[in-house]
């Protein structure tokens, strides 16, 4: 499994909502990435959620959001099935990462440890393990 990085440029526009600039590199198949609005929806009530399919080893999506704080959590779907693949324990099996490049100790990081601000400037790097 080779590096895989997930680069999300925060461009500002002239209206409220913020385009969140999502690139996958050195990649192949499907990438989703879903976003939280809240601690509380963290990993389990999604905002918005987004699926692309890397072409030429890489995939750009845009995010339109509001202004405000959220988390995100990707993963890359090898075999097409259309979720995050996990051994008997639970580890995952795909490629997977959050914002902030955060890691949990026995599971998912905090929301605490992935959120981010919109706006905000420059870009956020998530690399996928």
């Amino acid at each position: 499994m080779g590096l895989i990085v997930l680069c999300l440029s925060i461009l500002l526009s002239g209206g409220s909502a913020t385009d969140l600039k999502v690139t996958v590199k050195e990649s192949t198949g499907d990438v989703y990435v879903a976003v939280y609005d809240s601690e509380e929806a963290f990993m389990n009530k999604t905002y918005k959620s987004y699926k692309a399919t890397v072409e030429n080893g890489s995939v750009m999506l845009s995010l339109d959001l509001e202004p405000g704080t959220y988390a995100i959590s990707v993963f890359q779907d090898l075999n097409g099935n259309q979720e995050l693949d996990t051994n008997m324990v639970g580890i995952p099996k795909e490629p997977y990462g959050f914002s902030n490049n955060a890691m949990g100790m026995f599971g998912p990081p905090s929301f605490e440890d992935s959120k981010f601000e919109i706006p905000s400037e420059g870009y956020l790097q998530i690399d996928l393990r």
